[in-house]
């Protein structure tokens, strides 16, 4: 197609269509709630009522102090459906015995997590459906709750993930799955398309996995059903339960995966008009592009937990960042900095800490040339549309996946746990122009699925009961999957089952010899005789 007639096509997407009440569910955490503003942003702007769906607790309610601009903001639920105190450790610098009790206490906690944050709107949410009349609704798919009630409705509807085609969330099928990369130790795939070995050790960390999501999954049906609601089919179904969903990202920050059936690749969505920075925030910017000095923007998103002694390690490692030049903006919540106010150095012309930034803004300042970021989804779009390159520092989940294709398309370097690379590392990517192409290569290559125009056309098609077909480019990018995850591996699973079967039988041969020994010193006492007793009294 040449160039005048997608510019056709564009302005056709773009006239104004009639006018639609759109319900709008943005998930849990503020992320999630900040993924889908461009989304209400550009319904509105096309000339849609939107209502905007949000938790009725005390944080959610100064998420959007100003509004967004007609959308109606309606809180539900109460404060049940707070996640203040729901904490996401630093899993990194965990060690292996304290990563099992935290993965123990989720699974502990998960039904009380998943009534409260989770399921808190639903009640609520039902009675809104039945009082209002709506056309159509986009909602997020970690609003698990709210897409249950919507399922019960006959309202159409658009799911929303704002990650990337993974296959742990997206295929079903569990042989499929652990074929690929695991989530927790995604390995470059010349890796394990080059060692047996290593094929082996991912199967048997994704069957871990996988066993610990479907306890999960478990928990979650019989919470549904204790609210009479319909469960879902398969764990991936919990996240793509709409006939029409949209997925972020896509080659060549996702691996190439056959995606089920109405599943939408769209790259990235980001807000067409840009706020403006804090005066302070853009005055100090400003005075570091004025003197040439390269600022490095650390943000770690709305829930990652320093401990303290990750803090004095990243601390220390500032004090050395700032000796080479560099100028620090740190994004780090006011409750971190009240944890750790004796370890924070003061504010200076080379450092700035504040509570909450305007991320693709600050991103966009010219002096900023890094981002150290967890990698979440939402920084990685933002730094892509600014064109930064990143220093990684993933924590868990999709992190680990993100961090590891923006290294292999040379818009990253992975920074290790203890931060011990860092200053090397940061000194690496302004170095070199190679991870600001980088940056913008895989930008462009995003920007090619349609991102928030094609969004919102899915929305207005859903509307209109059309139900659209998978965007041809799309197709031909997942269409690419490498032979590895092609080709049966049954001598994988073969050995990988014999890999459990030598743990099984070793962690039993040690249970048992315990127990022995247990049993021998504890029953074996040795009994006095009456002889014994009679050389005592002589």
């Amino acid at each position: 197609m040449n160039a005048a007639a997608r510019m056709w096509l564009m302005l056709i997407g773009a006239l104004p269509a009639e006018a639609k009440n759109v319900l709008v569910t943005g998930g849990v955490l503020r992320s999630h709630h900040l993924a889908v503003v461009p989304v209400v942003e550009g319904l509105l702007e096309r000339g849609h009522n939107v209502t905007f769906v949000l938790p009725n607790t005390r944080e959610a309610q100064a998420w959007f102090p100003k509004g967004i601009g007609a959308a109606n903001l309606v809180f539900l639920g109460d404060e049940s459906a707070s996640v203040a105190d729901v904490k996401f450790p630093d899993m990194k610098n965990l060690r292996w015995y304290e990563r099992i009790r935290v993965f123990g206490r989720m699974i502990w906690k998960g039904r009380s997590w998943l009534e409260g944050p989770l399921l808190a709107l639903v009640d609520d949410l039902l009675r809104l459906l039945e009082n209002n009349k709506f056309d159509v609704a986009f909602s997020s798919a970690m609003s698990i709750g709210c897409n249950a009630a919507l399922k019960s409705s006959s309202l159409p509807w658009v799911g929303f993930v704002s990650l990337p085609p993974m296959p742990q969330m997206v295929l079903s099928d569990t042989e499929e799955v652990c074929k690929y990369p695991n989530m927790i130790n995604p390995r470059p795939v010349p890796e394990l398309q080059s060692s047996l070995l290593k094929r082996v050790q991912n199967r048997v960390e994704c069957m871990m996995q996988r066993t610990f999501f479907h306890v999960g999954f478990l928990v979650v049906n019989s919470v549904l059903r204790g609210r009479g609601l319909e469960p879902a089919k398969d764990f991936s179904n919990l996240f793509l339960a709409a006939h029409t969903n949209v997925l972020l990202g896509g080659p060549p920050l996702s691996l190439p995966i056959k995606l089920p059936e109405g599943v939408h690749l769209v790259g990235t969505v980001e807000r067409r008009r840009p706020r403006s920075l804090p005066t302070a925030m853009g005055r100090w910017l400003d005075d570091a592009g004025a003197v040439a000095a390269p600022v490095i923007y650390v943000s770690m998103g709305t829930k990652y937990e320093f401990t303290e002694s990750t803090c004095l390690n990243f601390v220390a490692v500032l004090q050395a960042l700032m000796s080479y030049g560099f100028h620090i903006l740190w994004s780090l919540r006011a409750a971190q900095q009240e944890a750790f106010r004796h370890l924070l150095p003061s504010a200076s012309d080379q450092l700035m800490i504040e509570e909450f930034t305007p991320q693709p803004e600050v991103l966009a300042h010219p002096a900023v040339k890094v981002f150290l970021s967890h990698c979440g989804w939402g920084g990685v779009t933002d730094t892509l549309a600014a064109g930064v390159p990143v220093l990684a520092y993933p924590s868990f989940a999709d992190q680990l996946d993100n961090a590891q294709r923006l290294v292999e398309v040379g818009a990253a370097l992975l920074v290790l746990p203890d931060f011990s690379n860092l200053v090397q590392a940061a000194k690496s990517v302004v170095g070199s122009s190679s991870f600001v192409q980088g940056t913008r290569d895989a930008a462009l290559d995003l920007h090619k699925y349609g991102g928030l125009e094609r969004t919102l056309n899915l929305v207005e098609e859903v509307s209109e009961g059309r139900f659209p077909e998978i965007a041809p480019h799309a197709k031909a990018k997942m269409a690419q999957m490498d032979p590895l995850f092609l080709r049966d591996h049954g001598l994988e699973k073969a050995l990988s089952i014999l890999f459990g079967l030598l743990v099984f039988l070793s962690f039993s041969c040690c249970c048992g010899i315990s127990l022995r020994c247990c049993c021998y010193c504890c029953c074996t006492r040795p009994t006095k005789s009456p002889q014994d007793d009679k050389k005592k009294v002589e």
